[in-house]
């Protein structure tokens, strides 16, 4: 596949942390965008070109709001499986 395709493709994750109990969290990476969600914190979506150290949570920015609606999409219906 050439780049362009694979950018087209949802990327999905889950972390559970390391020592004891939590919650898991779920990513999807999707372009330039990472869009983390979990159960008990708000959402975390990460321009990854323009913040790639994943620093400033996007996260309900007007300028995003289509970005982040299709990566949660994409996310819910993984998570649905």
């Amino acid at each position: 596949r050439g780049e362009a395709e694979l950018e087209s493709v949802p990327v999905f994750t889950q972390f559970t942390g390391n020592n004891g109990p939590s919650v898991a969290r779920h990513a999807v990476v999707l372009g330039e965008h990472k869009l983390i969600l979990d159960a008990t914190d708000r959402p975390e979506l990460y321009d990854l070109v323009g913040d790639p150290l994943e620093m400033n949570n996007r996260s309900g920015d007007p300028e995003l709001a289509d970005v982040e609606i299709e990566l949660t999409y994409h996310l819910k219906t993984w998570l649905a499986g």
